[in-house]
């Protein structure tokens, strides 16, 4: 095992635990919490525990007893992220689905011109009042909902917009008054109470929006004036110096306000105008059109209020109007509408002029401050956790099945009809077993399980065809002691298989011949009725035991006698139809062990279980006894096969 093949083996650990602590621990967590902690402990301990659990004997050469305890936590795990990564696999999938509608808290609404606000809800839009005569624009982009407003920001704002209409309630009394409510001023984008707060250019900073409130309960002075028109000074509220351009707009002036005001920040006048859709706005100079912020007296297209950052709330909460269009009620506009007061809560404003609907979230649209302002998580969280425990569910209970599974070995019974069998031979049993795999998690109890369903079959030959073992000779000396008790009237034969090379090779093969097993190394025995041969596994070529000789092994056979073959890997069917092999068993596949790990076998071998025909020579693969890796069988049961040989 090189250098490298190490170096891909930690980088790609290294990736799988951090994407399974983002998805199950991070997303699912608060910081600091237990979980947290305990989480990320795990994601750390466990990969090491499977990396010394596989590598250690062989790199480190950690003593055997440590390498038992390593072992079940170690191999479980990494079993376990099989199913754990299938299961995030699918839900990656299915995740946008279920979080359709959702936004991050701070994040953009899909409609309705409303910003998210974490920790708060800026921008109150259930009462506007609407402005005078004359329709109002302010072209400024001001895209609705797409700023959030920072938390803290909304209270002190929203408070201009419940200072009571007391113009309005007044009869008789000049339309001039109105100046001192939130409801009724209909200049978008004014900033008053902070010397130039907006005609100079300066931007209204996050969290003045108290200022601006305060400045919307200052009297205008010009604006008591007896006998004046209403619609002449609406709006011209000015609390300090300079604000709003510092100057009372005069009728037929008009003033455009082009300075970008993002969304959900503070419109501080010293009342404001129903938001258009998120872009237009503004209330109307008598007998004008005054667009935007209130220009200076008889100036037409007065330019130069700055952009009210985001952060400074809405100072009378106005909400969109008509979906499109902010402006005011047309003049001689009745009720409610007219004089400017807030239209009644739940007051359709949908299409008509004059009126606004209350804007709260999208339909479906739900962000995680709003939640957990509600007391409760946000669907992202909800999705998240669900998905976690999810995944912790479907693991568990393929792990737990495929425990069981793996401590229940089968026996099948299959019929194999050999054209040139004598007939003295039809009827003849010949056990066969392989991958039995013993080592730190299956010892002498999985092997005596194994010896007594062979025995139960009463073969007159049994066929040991490669894996036995994974630890040395001296590890296991009592783990394999059961395997002198199998019965069998015509003696028990071993090859080896793959995992012996990864031990001494030799010792083992020294070792099973003294528990009264004959091990077919590159050769071949006459028995009364057919040549049973063996060869050594393909991954012993270039070791000092030596790799597959079919030539040693069948080269100088008799042509007429049937030829039965043990090799461990499917893969030496292709040699064997060379040689004129009757009948080929092997092992190796473990059928796949743990679905959908099958495929992958499939893929990797002519036959994965099962009796199969490659021109005259049938090939037999069992799925094997045991397991390597954790002790886990789904899909493909353990099993001693039984094959009968028919003469054909």
């Amino acid at each position: 095992m090189g250098f490298g093949f190490v170096a891909v083996l930690l980088v790609l650990v290294v990736v799988v635990h951090w994407y399974l602590w983002l998805r199950l621990v991070r997303d699912v967590s608060r910081p600091g919490g237990w979980y947290r902690r305990v989480g990320t402990a795990l994601l750390c301990v466990l990969p090491a525990t499977s990396l010394l659990a596989i590598l250690g004997g062989r790199l480190l050469d950690l003593p055997f007893p440590l390498i038992q305890v390593l072992a079940w936590p170690g191999n479980y795990w990494y079993g376990s992220l099989l199913y754990i990564l299938l299961t995030l696999a699918i839900s990656e999938a299915v995740r946008p689905f279920l979080l359709r509608g959702t936004r991050p808290a701070g994040g953009r609404v899909l409609a309705g011109g409303a910003a998210g606000s974490p920790g708060g809800s800026a921008g109150q839009a259930g009462r506007f009042a609407p402005a005078g005569d004359g329709a109002g624009r302010a072209e400024g982009p001001t895209a609705g909902g797409e700023a959030p407003t920072p938390t803290g920001t909304a209270a002190a704002a929203g408070a201009a917009a419940r200072v009571p209409a007391e113009g309005d309630r007044r009869s008789g009394t000049s339309g001039a008054e109105d100046a001192v409510t939130a409801s009724s001023a209909g200049v978008r984008g004014e900033a008053t109470g902070s010397a130039g707060s907006a005609g100079d250019g300066a931007s209204t900073p996050a969290g003045m929006a108290g200022a601006a409130g305060a400045a919307a309960r200052v009297p205008a002075e010009g604006g008591l004036r007896s006998g004046t028109s209403r619609t002449a000074d609406r709006g011209e509220a000015t609390g300090s110096a300079g604000s709003a351009g510092g100057s009372t707009p005069a009728a037929g002036s008009v003033g455009r306000a082009e300075g970008p005001t993002p969304v959900g920040a503070a419109r501080t006048g010293a009342a404001t105008a129903p938001a258009v859709d998120g872009a237009r706005g503004g209330a109307p100079e008598s007998g004008g059109s005054a667009e935007g912020s209130a220009p200076a007296g008889g100036s037409a297209g007065a330019r130069g209020a700055a952009p009210t950052p985001a952060g400074a709330a809405r100072a009378a909460g106005a909400p969109a109007v008509d979906g499109a269009r902010g402006e005011a009620p047309e003049p001689g506009a009745s009720g409610r509408e007219a004089r400017g007061e807030a239209p009644e809560p739940g007051a359709s404003g949908g299409g008509g002029r004059g009126g606004a609907p209350e804007v709260g979230p999208q339909d479906g649209v739900e962000s995680a401050a709003s939640a957990a302002e509600r007391g409760r998580p946000s669907r992202r969280l909800v999705v998240a956790r669900g998905i976690a425990v999810a995944t912790g569910v479907v693991t568990a209970g393929f792990m737990g099945y495929g425990t069981y599974a793996a401590r229940r070995l089968v026996t099948r019974r299959v019929s194999v009809t050999l054209p040139r069998l004598p007939s003295a031979a039809d009827g003849y049993r010949v056990a066969v077993v392989s991958d039995i795999h013993l080592g730190p998690l299956l010892g002498r109890a999985h092997c005596q399980r194994v010896v007594d369903t062979i025995n139960r079959t009463r073969p007159h030959l049994v066929t040991v065809v490669g894996d036995l073992v994974d630890a040395e000779v001296d590890d296991l000396r009592s783990a394999v002691a059961p395997l002198a008790g199998i019965e069998s009237r015509d003696g028990v034969y071993y090859v080896t298989g793959n995992h012996e090379y990864n031990v001494d090779t030799g010792a083992w093969v020294d070792h099973v011949r003294e528990l009264g097993l004959r091990p077919l190394a590159n050769a071949r025995d006459e028995l009364p009725h057919f040549d049973l041969a063996g060869v050594n596994d393909v991954a012993g070529e270039g070791t000092d035991f030596g790799g597959p000789d079919f030539e040693a092994a069948l080269g100088d056979r008799d042509p007429s006698r049937v030829s039965v073959l043990m090799a461990h890997q499917p893969v030496q069917i292709h040699d064997a139809v060379e040689y004129g092999v009757d009948l080929q068993l092997s092992g190796h596949t473990h059928g796949g062990q743990m679905w959908p790990l099958n495929y992958v076998a499939a893929a990797a071998n002519p036959t994965l279980a099962g009796l199969d025909r490659y021109g005259d020579t049938q090939l037999y693969v069992t799925r094997g006894a045991g397991a390597f890796g954790p002790p886990v069988r789904i899909g493909a049961d353990p099993d001693v096969t039984l094959i009968e040989l028919r003469a054909g």
